[in-house]
């Protein structure tokens, strides 16, 4: 379950995995993937970009300003719903979903917009 990563890196982590795993004799559908996402989603871009990225960058001590647009899920429920998408066509099978913001309030309004917005069309990736 990797994090930090897009969705080619997945796709390129799992097919050198899955080789290992025919050498010694192993399905390749015995190897999943899953990955582990920070997320912000809501219909102002700027608003979830700028709670991911703060969350974030608190978490780890750095300015995630730069590397959010690689690493991170964030964005509008259209945008979050794609990314989503890249990863389930890079061989995810499963995501644990990191809320990225400081506040309750924040997390719940990223939430709501998570359930009501996005899970409806990811679940069935």
């Amino acid at each position: 379950m990797p994090y930090m990563v897009e969705p080619k890196q997945v796709r390129d982590g799992l097919a050198r995995i899955r080789a290992v795993a025919a050498e010694h004799e192993r399905s390749a559908d015995a190897v999943s993937a899953a990955l582990f996402a920070w997320t912000a989603v809501d219909a102002d871009s700027s608003w979830a970009r700028s709670t991911g990225v703060g969350a974030v960058s608190a978490a780890y001590r750095q300015d995630f300003s730069m590397l959010a647009d690689r690493y991170l899920v964030i964005g509008t429920p259209d945008v979050v719903t794609e990314r989503l998408a890249q990863f389930a066509a890079a061989g995810v099978d499963a995501v644990l979903i990191q809320i990225a913001a400081e506040s309750a309030e924040h997390r719940s309004r990223i939430i709501e917009t998570f359930a009501s917005r996005v899970l409806p069309i990811v679940r069935n990736l």
